[in-house]
């Protein structure tokens, strides 16, 4: 599965169009926080792991869900009209794509631990789903300490290599655009 740097440059791929809009430096960095909050909120359910002495109790169950991915769109998109006067529809598509990036980087990762996958369609199966395909290494975290460990850097430099070609696909495409415009624009003016 993605580790948190994983999940962080995907929602910063997906919200960076509101980064670009983002009026003044606090708000700004506000929504930085927050898309780098979405992009990993679906992992707070290692907390009541954590807190009952089995930090993967929780882990992959409902949060990894659609329909969490939904809600977790739904009260953001009233948090940010309210705080910041965006449409509902604004709001609501921004969390729940930056949530559901979340779902999407941990099906495709290996997962070792059984029950192998997350319940993607909770409530209305309680069935575990998990890609035939892995472009993600799984990392160790079993613990806190693993977490922490050698081998985990090692898999997190390898995530961060595909983030990266993503990051450049990303660029690509928009310069490509760019100069779509640009040529079309200077053939305006040559044809005047």
């Amino acid at each position: 599965m993605p580790s948190p740097v994983g999940h962080s440059i995907a929602g910063w791929l997906l919200g960076r169009r509101e980064l670009k809009s983002a009026e003044g430096r606090r708000r700004f960095w506000l929504l930085w926080v927050w898309i780098v909050f979405a992009a990993n909120a679906a992992d707070l359910d290692f907390l009541p792991g954590i807190y009952a002495g089995q930090f993967k109790l929780y882990h992959h169950g409902m949060t990894h869900s659609l329909a969490w991915a939904a809600a977790f769109g739904a009260v953001s998109a009233l948090v940010f009209k309210r705080c910041w006067g965006w449409s509902l529809k604004r709001g609501f598509m921004l969390c729940s794509f930056l949530y559901g990036s979340h779902i999407l980087l941990d099906l495709f990762g290996i997962d070792s631990d059984y029950p192998r996958g997350m319940q993607l369609f909770w409530p209305f199966s309680d069935v575990y789903v998990m890609s035939p395909i892995a472009f993600f290494p799984g990392l160790a975290n079993a613990s806190l300490a693993a977490v922490f460990s050698l081998g985990n850097l090692k898999k997190i430099a390898v995530e961060c290599l595909y983030m990266i070609l993503l990051v450049l696909a990303a660029y690509r495409a928009q310069i490509a655009q760019l100069f779509r415009v640009s040529r079309s624009a200077s053939t305006i003016k040559e044809g005047v």
